[in-house]
């Protein structure tokens, strides 16, 4: 099965992401429907050769090697992939992670998977999303967490009115922002810190 150039050009602009817009993906592409996610289980049980449940880095290596026909991956870059697509720090990457690190991003903008996302976040039913909130629900995602910063610039560029939480419409809105950034400069960023790396 030939790795869908789209797919793979998805595993980059993944690697690209910060910590925190890797675990929302994460936690978002939970939501999906079975057939929307179904060529990428079956690819995922094309690496998985040992039927183990996860991916390891021989593995990704030979998956990406077998099924990139026409692309050059180093083993460079090969490394790097495992290293960011593995979001828990487990040293191989799991179904789940497989499922966020190669998702049509696009999918995870429809409004029943964004509201189940924040649905899930929004601990206290209040409609609203606070710092701690989402501290709690990257934390467990992420085992090491995301830096308190980063967790106050993401409310400060969410909240639109000011009053210090995010609130639905204004979770949408940046979500869908933060897609299509990401998706415009992952390409050149995937070759910048994969480069760095030699």
């Amino acid at each position: 099965m030939p790795l869908d150039s789209v797919v793979l050009k998805r595993m980059k602009e993944f690697c690209t992401m910060s910590k925190m817009k890797k675990a929302a993906v994460f936690a978002a592409a939970r939501y999906l429907r079975p057939d929307e996610i179904q060529g990428l289980q079956e690819l995922f049980k094309s690496f998985d050769t040992n039927n183990d449940g996860v991916i390891s880095l021989d593995e990704l290596r030979a998956g990406l090697r077998e099924h990139s026909t026409g692309m050059k991956i180093t083993d460079d870059e090969v490394r790097f992939v495992l290293q960011e697509a593995d979001i828990r720090g487990s040293g191989d990457i799991d179904y789940s992670e497989f499922i966020a690190a190669t998702v049509n991003l696009a999918l995870l903008e429809r409004e029943d998977v964004m509201a189940k996302l924040f649905e899930e976040i929004d601990l206290d039913n209040s409609g609203t999303l606070t710092v701690e909130e989402i501290e709690a629900a990257l934390a467990r995602v992420v085992p090491d967490g995301v830096q308190h910063q980063q967790v106050l610039e993401f409310v400060r560029m969410a909240d639109i009115n000011g009053d210090g939480v995010i609130d639905f419409e204004e979770f949408k809105a940046l979500w869908q922002r933060l897609n299509r950034g990401d998706v415009a400069n992952a390409a050149k960023s995937f070759k910048k810190i994969s480069a760095s790396m030699l």
